[in-house]
């Protein structure tokens, strides 16, 4: 998560202090303006710098001439390289590197998006198949609609830390696109990302409160748990996090700016007058709708834990039950214990960004633009890798817990036999259908 904070590192300025200095001498700048008040590297109308040198100079303010050995006499206006090739018998090696080094960064940012869409298609497709096992299900089950709910959140959580990975990547930072990405990313993917992290949460917190009371009143839990209430307690939890962004959007808006490192216009953001007080609000509400789910999760996980060993224990001592009551304490077993495995892998997945959330709340340093920017990314980057782990881990978690899931799950995508008159016939799928798998003893 980003968040802003009134003053720059030396080297960077603007929106959130993520732009960079890099036309200015020393990488010193205005932290406000962008301004390079000790002067332009590359331009001449320091503390500007729009204008970019005349042909033939090039260096601070534009006071250094190119070398005799440059072809025509032109040269790059911040390196002083031979842009247009050397004179016989002179060194091309730096020029060389320069576009050999503009050729990698171009062919690495293509091939690293290439390969965040083949990870993107990759993580949908396994939440869509979780998806359609779930519709076919059906949802009128609290617990199947509860997972339901889980996959949809993290299918939007997916397929945002996909574009926030892209628009924060440094090799995209340096193409002459149309759009600075790495601005754009903070009204698209970073706060909105967050929201569907913390919907996740939420709605795993319910899953194991209704577990907690299915043990505590098994009688009343069906009267209790309707799916019209849990409908509505679903719906109130997507509502409340996603409302908790309205007042980042009040401070914040797109806006088209000049970036100087590139010397053209692009659309990024811009914030009004509010700005402080809006976000420190929604860093609050970030921060309260973070750790309190997650601490609820652990309590009723260790409950559910506790109970279910228990149970365990009674059964080993009761040894007059009847079928209908073993039934019945099985399905509520596995349903349990699926809980538990949905709530555990939450659980290590989520810890690092609440542990990361309440340091950025004691230590203002661990930010953003504090001292410990760097290590400020390294580790959310870690957590972020978590939080697309449990969207996507999910799907295997269900197919080894649930004894129902796995079946209606074969019965979609994979060939299943079936017994008929003595003799096993084996049924279309899914996969059979679209896809022109045989069948095979």
């Amino acid at each position: 998560m980003f968040f802003l904070h009134p003053d720059c590192d030396t080297g960077f300025w603007g929106i959130n202090c993520i732009n960079k200095c890099n036309r200015c001498v020393d990488f010193s700048c205005n932290s406000k303006t962008g301004w390079c008040d000790s002067g332009c590297v590359g331009f001449s109308d320091a503390p500007y710098c729009t204008t970019a040198c005349a042909t033939g100079s090039w260096g601070v303010n534009c006071t250094n001439k190119c070398s005799n050995s440059c072809v025509e006499l032109s040269c790059d206006s911040m390196t002083g390289f031979c842009d247009l090739g050397c004179m016989p018998s002179s060194n091309c090696t730096l020029l060389l590197e320069a576009s050999e080094s503009f050729s990698q960064q171009t062919v690495l940012a293509i091939a690293i998006s290439i390969a965040l869409a083949v990870t993107l298609a990759i993580v949908i497709g396994f939440i869509v198949l979780k998806v359609n096992v779930f519709l076919r299900q059906g949802l009128r089950k609290s617990q199947n609609l509860s997972l339901m709910a889980i996959s949809v959140s993290d299918l939007i959580e997916v397929v945002l830390q996909v574009w926030h990975n892209f628009c924060l990547n440094p090799f995209v930072e340096n193409l002459e696109a149309p759009v600075s990405f790495i601005q754009v990313q903070y009204l698209t993917a970073g706060m909105p990302n967050g929201a569907a992290i913390r919907i996740t949460e939420w709605v795993t917190t319910f899953m194991a409160l209704e577990r907690c009371l299915s043990i505590a009143m098994p009688l009343k839990i069906k009267q209790l748990i309707t799916f019209t209430r849990t409908a509505c307690i679903i719906i109130l939890i997507y509502i409340l996090n996603v409302s908790t962004l309205t007042p980042f959007y009040l401070s914040a808006y797109f806006s088209w700016n000049f970036n100087p490192k590139l010397n053209i216009t692009q659309l990024g953001i811009a914030f009004r007058g509010n700005k402080l007080e809006m976000q420190g609000l929604v860093f609050i509400f970030h921060v309260s709708l973070s750790v309190i789910p997650f601490l609820l999760v652990v309590i009723f996980t260790a409950i559910l834990v506790v109970k279910l060993k228990q149970k365990s224990k009674w059964r080993k001592q009761v040894t007059h039950i009847n079928d209908q009551n073993e039934a019945t304490s099985t399905r509520e077993r596995k349903t349990i214990v699926l809980t538990i495995a949905v709530a555990i892998v939450l659980i290590v997945c989520y810890t690092p960004v609440v542990v990361y959330s309440i340091t950025t709340a004691i230590t203002p340093d661990f930010a953003i633009t504090g001292k410990q920017a760097n290590v400020y990314h390294a580790a959310f980057s870690f957590a972020f890798v978590l939080h697309s782990f449990n969207s996507s881990i999910n799907v295997v978690v269900y197919y080894k817990m649930s004894s129902r899931y796995r079946q209606t799950f074969q019965e979609l995508y994979f060939a299943r036999k079936s017994r008929k008159g003595g003799q096993q016939q084996k049924k279309p799928t899914f996969l059979s259908n679209h896809f022109l798998i045989p069948y095979s003893d």
